[in-house]
């Protein structure tokens, strides 16, 4: 399973349980995909086998916390510089049924320079499941 490893507060717990599993045999075949630099170090020094998405370019499951939610209705998506336009040519598909226009954001200084796309949806979610996609 390819687990994307987000970065903060939520991401670390999760990364540390996910280790604490490896490490006890409860968890096989776990190949994760750091957000940072910050959850790379922590997941090598727990010995969570670690990849990028070149070599696995779909992610069976991701964690990771949301910092800030706008009232107005914006989602915000935290990407990696690299993929970000990748990232953003998947949301046409995935969210045809809602209605939505995507912003970049300027990559900033947390989380290794990550970008932020907003999501401003036209209408509301109302399968909340569309957010747990798979990239």
């Amino acid at each position: 399973m390819v687990v994307g490893l987000g970065t903060d507060s939520t991401a670390t717990h999760a990364v540390d349980k996910i280790g604490e599993l490896l490490h006890q045999g409860k968890l096989k075949n776990i190949v994760g995909i750091p957000t940072s630099k910050t959850t790379h170090d922590q997941a090598v020094s727990l010995g969570i086998p670690l990849s990028d998405l070149d070599s696995h370019p779909v992610i069976d499951l991701a964690i990771d916390g949301a910092d800030e939610v706008d009232p107005g209705l914006a989602v915000p998506v935290e990407v990696v510089p690299i993929c970000w336009k990748f990232t953003a040519n998947r949301f046409p598909d995935l969210f045809k049924d809602c209605g939505f226009v995507a912003k970049l954001r300027t990559c900033y200084e947390k989380h290794n320079g990550n970008c932020i796309i907003d999501l401003y949806f036209k209408k509301d979610i109302v399968d909340m499941k569309l957010l747990a996609i798979e990239f």
